[in-house]
Protein backbone atom coordinates (compact mmCIF):
# COMPACT_ATOMS: atom_id res chain seq x y z
CA UNK A 1 0.00 0.00 0.00
CA UNK A 2 2.86 2.58 0.82
CA UNK A 3 5.39 1.20 -2.01
CA UNK A 4 5.92 4.09 -4.34
CA UNK A 5 6.69 0.87 -6.89
CA UNK A 6 3.77 -1.10 -5.96
CA UNK A 7 5.55 -4.09 -4.80
CA UNK A 8 3.57 -6.71 -3.00
CA UNK A 9 6.43 -7.89 -0.58
CA UNK A 10 4.24 -10.23 0.97
CA UNK A 11 3.39 -11.78 -2.26
CA UNK A 12 7.62 -11.95 -2.87
CA UNK A 13 8.20 -13.43 0.44
CA UNK A 14 5.49 -16.02 -0.40
CA UNK A 15 6.83 -17.02 -3.82
CA UNK A 16 10.43 -17.55 -2.00
CA UNK A 17 9.18 -19.57 0.54
CA UNK A 18 7.37 -22.29 -1.51
CA UNK A 19 10.27 -22.24 -4.10
CA UNK A 20 12.94 -22.82 -1.22
CA UNK A 21 10.10 -25.54 0.14
CA UNK A 22 10.50 -26.98 -3.62
CA UNK A 23 14.26 -27.27 -3.80
CA UNK A 24 14.55 -28.06 0.01
CA UNK A 25 16.11 -25.42 1.29
CA UNK A 26 13.64 -24.21 4.02
CA UNK A 27 14.60 -24.93 7.48
CA UNK A 28 12.16 -26.94 9.62
CA UNK A 29 12.03 -25.31 12.05
CA UNK A 30 11.06 -22.11 10.86
CA UNK A 31 7.12 -23.17 10.52
CA UNK A 32 7.35 -26.14 13.06
CA UNK A 33 5.31 -25.20 14.85
CA UNK A 34 2.45 -23.27 13.24
CA UNK A 35 2.39 -26.77 11.26
CA UNK A 36 1.84 -28.98 14.22
CA UNK A 37 -0.81 -26.38 15.20
CA UNK A 38 -2.34 -26.78 11.91
CA UNK A 39 -2.60 -30.69 12.55
CA UNK A 40 -3.83 -30.60 16.16
CA UNK A 41 -6.77 -28.05 15.23
CA UNK A 42 -7.52 -30.29 12.28
CA UNK A 43 -7.65 -33.31 14.39
CA UNK A 44 -9.68 -35.57 16.58
CA UNK A 45 -8.99 -33.61 19.58
CA UNK A 46 -10.54 -30.22 18.30
CA UNK A 47 -12.16 -30.13 15.02
CA UNK A 48 -15.76 -30.59 14.70
CA UNK A 49 -18.25 -30.62 12.05
CA UNK A 50 -21.74 -29.94 13.35
CA UNK A 51 -25.21 -29.75 11.90
CA UNK A 52 -27.87 -26.74 13.00
CA UNK A 53 -29.02 -28.33 16.40
CA UNK A 54 -32.93 -29.44 15.78
CA UNK A 55 -33.68 -27.69 12.63
CA UNK A 56 -33.95 -29.92 9.38
CA UNK A 57 -31.76 -27.81 7.59
CA UNK A 58 -28.18 -26.22 8.08
CA UNK A 59 -28.34 -22.57 6.52
CA UNK A 60 -25.01 -20.84 8.13
CA UNK A 61 -22.77 -22.44 9.94
CA UNK A 62 -19.97 -20.57 12.18
CA UNK A 63 -16.58 -20.32 11.59
CA UNK A 64 -14.38 -18.82 14.90
CA UNK A 65 -11.30 -20.12 14.08
CA UNK A 66 -8.55 -21.91 15.82
CA UNK A 67 -6.92 -19.06 17.85
CA UNK A 68 -10.28 -17.33 19.01
CA UNK A 69 -11.19 -21.09 19.79
CA UNK A 70 -7.93 -21.35 21.94
CA UNK A 71 -7.59 -18.17 23.24
CA UNK A 72 -11.08 -17.43 24.32
CA UNK A 73 -13.60 -20.46 23.70
CA UNK A 74 -16.13 -19.06 26.13
CA UNK A 75 -16.69 -16.03 23.57
CA UNK A 76 -16.59 -18.97 21.15
CA UNK A 77 -20.01 -20.38 23.08
CA UNK A 78 -21.26 -16.87 23.14
CA UNK A 79 -21.45 -15.83 19.96
CA UNK A 80 -22.65 -19.42 19.15
CA UNK A 81 -25.62 -18.84 21.05
CA UNK A 82 -26.29 -15.34 19.99
CA UNK A 83 -25.97 -16.88 16.16
CA UNK A 84 -28.98 -19.14 17.02
CA UNK A 85 -31.03 -16.67 18.32
CA UNK A 86 -30.67 -14.38 15.89
CA UNK A 87 -30.58 -16.47 12.59
CA UNK A 88 -31.93 -19.65 14.55
CA UNK A 89 -35.03 -20.39 12.20
CA UNK A 90 -32.40 -20.82 9.51
CA UNK A 91 -31.10 -22.96 11.05
CA UNK A 92 -27.11 -22.32 12.94
CA UNK A 93 -24.27 -25.16 12.47
CA UNK A 94 -20.48 -25.19 13.75
CA UNK A 95 -17.50 -25.89 12.69
CA UNK A 96 -14.05 -26.16 14.94
CA UNK A 97 -10.92 -26.44 12.64
CA UNK A 98 -7.91 -23.77 11.37
CA UNK A 99 -8.64 -22.39 7.99
CA UNK A 100 -5.35 -23.90 6.29
CA UNK A 101 -3.62 -20.49 6.56
CA UNK A 102 -0.17 -21.37 8.29
CA UNK A 103 0.40 -24.01 5.87
CA UNK A 104 0.02 -21.67 3.15
CA UNK A 105 2.26 -18.99 4.79
CA UNK A 106 4.77 -21.47 5.24
CA UNK A 107 4.96 -22.37 1.26
CA UNK A 108 3.72 -25.87 2.00
CA UNK A 109 1.37 -26.50 -1.31
CA UNK A 110 1.04 -30.32 0.00
CA UNK A 111 -0.64 -29.22 3.12
CA UNK A 112 -2.73 -26.53 1.77
CA UNK A 113 -3.97 -29.19 -0.85
CA UNK A 114 -4.91 -31.49 2.02
CA UNK A 115 -6.27 -28.99 4.25
CA UNK A 116 -8.21 -27.45 1.14
CA UNK A 117 -9.83 -30.90 0.65
CA UNK A 118 -11.00 -31.54 3.84
CA UNK A 119 -12.65 -28.29 4.65
CA UNK A 120 -14.41 -28.70 1.48
CA UNK A 121 -15.79 -32.32 2.25
CA UNK A 122 -16.62 -31.41 5.81
CA UNK A 123 -18.72 -28.17 4.66
CA UNK A 124 -20.25 -30.36 1.89
CA UNK A 125 -21.32 -32.53 4.59
CA UNK A 126 -23.31 -29.40 6.03
CA UNK A 127 -24.94 -29.05 2.84
CA UNK A 128 -22.56 -26.45 1.62
CA UNK A 129 -23.81 -23.53 4.06
CA UNK A 130 -23.18 -19.64 4.30
CA UNK A 131 -19.72 -19.11 6.40
CA UNK A 132 -19.46 -16.49 9.29
CA UNK A 133 -16.48 -16.04 10.01
CA UNK A 134 -14.80 -14.04 13.07
CA UNK A 135 -11.20 -14.44 12.12
CA UNK A 136 -10.01 -12.32 10.05
CA UNK A 137 -7.30 -14.59 8.53
CA UNK A 138 -9.92 -16.98 8.03
CA UNK A 139 -11.95 -14.52 6.40
CA UNK A 140 -9.23 -13.91 3.66
CA UNK A 141 -7.58 -17.18 3.07
CA UNK A 142 -11.28 -18.45 2.28
CA UNK A 143 -12.01 -15.25 -0.17
CA UNK A 144 -8.85 -16.22 -1.96
CA UNK A 145 -9.04 -19.84 -2.02
CA UNK A 146 -12.80 -20.29 -2.51
CA UNK A 147 -14.47 -17.34 -4.53
CA UNK A 148 -17.27 -19.29 -5.12
CA UNK A 149 -17.84 -19.47 -1.12
CA UNK A 150 -21.13 -17.14 0.55
CA UNK A 151 -18.52 -15.61 2.98
CA UNK A 152 -20.46 -13.84 5.95
CA UNK A 153 -18.28 -11.77 8.86
CA UNK A 154 -19.46 -11.86 12.28
CA UNK A 155 -18.89 -8.51 12.69
CA UNK A 156 -21.67 -7.77 10.09
CA UNK A 157 -24.05 -10.30 11.34
CA UNK A 158 -23.63 -8.13 15.07
CA UNK A 159 -24.35 -5.03 13.72
CA UNK A 160 -27.43 -6.01 11.64
CA UNK A 161 -29.33 -8.18 14.57
CA UNK A 162 -27.44 -7.45 17.95
CA UNK A 163 -28.02 -4.36 18.43
CA UNK A 164 -30.71 -4.63 20.82
CA UNK A 165 -28.05 -7.22 23.01
CA UNK A 166 -25.13 -4.51 23.24
CA UNK A 167 -24.05 -3.37 26.27
CA UNK A 168 -23.93 0.23 26.85
CA UNK A 169 -20.41 1.86 28.38
CA UNK A 170 -19.61 5.76 29.20
CA UNK A 171 -16.36 5.54 27.89
CA UNK A 172 -14.97 8.53 28.15
CA UNK A 173 -11.10 8.21 26.99
CA UNK A 174 -9.99 7.30 23.51
CA UNK A 175 -9.68 4.26 22.18
CA UNK A 176 -8.46 2.87 18.52
CA UNK A 177 -9.09 0.51 16.33
CA UNK A 178 -6.25 -1.73 15.45
CA UNK A 179 -7.34 -3.15 11.91
CA UNK A 180 -6.09 -6.83 11.41
CA UNK A 181 -4.14 -6.79 8.26
CA UNK A 182 -5.94 -9.49 6.20
CA UNK A 183 -8.95 -7.38 6.65
CA UNK A 184 -7.11 -4.15 5.09
CA UNK A 185 -9.67 -4.38 1.55
CA UNK A 186 -12.71 -5.57 3.49
CA UNK A 187 -14.22 -1.83 4.28
CA UNK A 188 -17.47 -3.33 5.26
CA UNK A 189 -16.24 -5.08 8.24
CA UNK A 190 -14.31 -2.75 9.03
CA UNK A 191 -17.07 -0.33 9.25
CA UNK A 192 -19.15 -2.51 11.16
CA UNK A 193 -16.35 -3.05 13.89
CA UNK A 194 -16.95 0.86 14.53
CA UNK A 195 -20.40 0.91 13.98
CA UNK A 196 -20.80 -1.88 17.33
CA UNK A 197 -18.52 0.19 19.03
CA UNK A 198 -20.28 3.42 18.74
CA UNK A 199 -23.48 1.64 19.74
CA UNK A 200 -21.47 0.75 22.88
CA UNK A 201 -20.40 4.04 23.90
CA UNK A 202 -16.88 3.97 22.77
CA UNK A 203 -15.25 7.27 21.45
CA UNK A 204 -12.97 6.13 18.59
CA UNK A 205 -9.75 8.07 17.35
CA UNK A 206 -8.04 6.87 14.45
CA UNK A 207 -4.85 5.28 14.39
CA UNK A 208 -2.07 6.58 11.45
CA UNK A 209 -1.82 3.36 9.57
CA UNK A 210 -5.54 1.87 9.65
CA UNK A 211 -7.92 0.53 7.18
CA UNK A 212 -6.30 -0.48 4.03
CA UNK A 213 -2.84 0.47 5.20
CA UNK A 214 -3.43 -0.99 8.89
CA UNK A 215 0.33 -2.44 10.00
CA UNK A 216 0.75 -6.32 10.91
CA UNK A 217 0.95 -7.29 14.25
CA UNK A 218 3.62 -9.61 13.12
CA UNK A 219 1.49 -12.74 13.23
CA UNK A 220 1.14 -12.70 9.39
CA UNK A 221 3.65 -15.19 7.22
CA UNK A 222 4.07 -16.89 10.85
CA UNK A 223 6.73 -14.37 11.36
CA UNK A 224 6.90 -14.12 15.12
CA UNK A 225 8.21 -18.15 14.42
CA UNK A 226 10.61 -16.96 10.93
CA UNK A 227 12.44 -14.49 12.17
CA UNK A 228 11.64 -13.42 15.46
CA UNK A 229 13.73 -10.29 15.55
CA UNK A 230 11.44 -8.39 12.45
CA UNK A 231 8.43 -9.61 14.13
CA UNK A 232 9.11 -7.97 17.62
CA UNK A 233 10.05 -4.94 15.65
CA UNK A 234 6.89 -4.61 13.84
CA UNK A 235 4.82 -5.35 17.23
CA UNK A 236 6.79 -2.67 18.73
CA UNK A 237 5.86 -0.06 16.15
CA UNK A 238 2.18 -0.67 15.94
CA UNK A 239 2.18 -0.37 19.55
CA UNK A 240 4.20 2.63 19.70
CA UNK A 241 1.77 4.32 17.16
CA UNK A 242 -0.61 5.71 19.69
CA UNK A 243 -0.62 5.75 23.55
CA UNK A 244 -4.05 5.00 23.24
CA UNK A 245 -5.53 1.53 24.32
CA UNK A 246 -6.37 -0.77 21.63
CA UNK A 247 -9.41 -2.70 20.14
CA UNK A 248 -8.84 -5.52 17.46
CA UNK A 249 -11.54 -7.82 16.00
CA UNK A 250 -8.72 -10.80 15.79
CA UNK A 251 -7.50 -12.89 18.55
CA UNK A 252 -3.87 -13.36 17.71
CA UNK A 253 -3.61 -9.39 17.37
CA UNK A 254 -4.76 -9.25 21.10
CA UNK A 255 -2.49 -11.94 22.32
CA UNK A 256 0.72 -10.22 20.53
CA UNK A 257 -0.05 -7.24 21.59
CA UNK A 258 -1.16 -8.06 25.38
CA UNK A 259 1.78 -10.26 25.40
CA UNK A 260 3.99 -6.88 24.94
CA UNK A 261 2.45 -5.06 27.73
CA UNK A 262 0.40 -2.92 25.80
CA UNK A 263 -3.70 -2.78 26.55
CA UNK A 264 -5.76 -4.40 24.17
CA UNK A 265 -9.12 -5.71 24.00
CA UNK A 266 -11.45 -8.73 21.74
CA UNK A 267 -14.30 -6.35 20.63
CA UNK A 268 -16.10 -9.90 21.91
CA UNK A 269 -14.87 -8.28 25.09
CA UNK A 270 -17.07 -5.04 24.73
CA UNK A 271 -19.99 -7.21 23.68
CA UNK A 272 -19.61 -9.88 26.55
Amino acid sequence: EVCPMDVDMGAVCKNARESMVINGHMPPSAHDFALRDLAFSNGDQFAVSMQAPDRPQTQYVFFPGCQLSGSSPEYVDEAFGFLQGALGKDGVGLMLRCCGVPADWAGREDLVGQADAEFISELAKLGNPTLIIACSSCFQYFSEHFPELKLLSLWEVYDEFGSDMLPKYDVTELISVHDPCSTRYESGIQESVRSLLIKMGCTLEELEYSRERSKCCSYGGVMWLANRPVAEKMAQTRIAESPQDYITYCAMCQDFFVRRGKETRHLLDYIY
